[in-house]
């Protein structure tokens, strides 16, 4: 296998998509966010970080899916 069976993948395609709405970490922006803010905008600002960490999980699940495929078909 080659030493990036990912490339061209964008690296935690949720976060970073945050990252690009938001221009900025999205750690520090979910904190900066969060304070003081009320609580529909707090309970906004987890569901969008919950998200954007799901979407990150789905895609190394598929990537790494990806990668043991083309493995495999690469064996035949």
């Amino acid at each position: 296998m080659s030493a990036a069976p990912f490339a061209g993948a964008v690296v935690a395609l949720g976060t970073s998509e945050v990252a690009r709405a938001v221009g900025m970490d999205p750690n520090v922006w979910a904190y900066n966010a969060m304070k003081d803010a009320p609580r529909h905008v707090q309970a906004t600002v987890i569901a969008v970080m919950n998200t954007a960490l799901n979407v990150n999980a789905v895609q190394r699940q598929l990537l790494d899916d990806a990668a043991r495929a083309v493995e495999e078909l690469s064996k035949s």
